[in-house]
């Protein structure tokens, strides 16, 4: 109990500023969450993993993308591992962050979450609210 205690008095002066990231996080996981799950195409858990051949930007551009994509796609990933603790919907924002970033194997990975029956029941809930086709269960 002393350790609590301990932490709590050390944290006390943050303890502001971390109730207003929460609550921020829950309000951005509450509008962007439904938004960006309904952009998913339905078909998007069966069909194959989709080569980046045919891009045609430079080599230079490609990486700063691919870094952009990376570093939000971590973001989103913190901020839903952050969730799972705080208010807001951390599971889909972890999913949310994988979609996001690039790296060998993120299909194979999204495929595996998405197959547990909660999650894909609450993304095509989310769907179904905002009119929007049920994606196709992966297999």
């Amino acid at each position: 109990m002393d350790i609590l205690t301990n932490l709590l008095e050390t944290l006390s002066p943050w303890l502001p500023v971390l109730g207003w990231i929460s609550l921020t996080m829950f309000v951005l996981s509450l509008a962007l969450v439904p938004i960006l799950l309904v952009k998913i195409p339905t078909n998007y858990f069966i069909r194959e993993e989709i080569s980046s051949s045919g891009n045609k930007m430079s080599s230079f551009h490609y990486s700063l993308v691919w870094l952009l994509r990376n570093l939000a796609g971590l973001a989103l990933i913190i901020a839903g591992l952050a969730m799972i603790i705080l208010p807001g919907q951390g599971l889909l924002t972890i999913l949310l962050g994988l979609f996001v970033a690039d790296f060998p194997g993120k299909h194979s990975l999204e495929r595996k979450i998405v197959k547990l029956p909660a999650v894909y029941q609450s993304i095509n809930w989310i769907r179904e609210k905002r009119g929007v086709e049920h994606l196709a269960r992966p297999h």
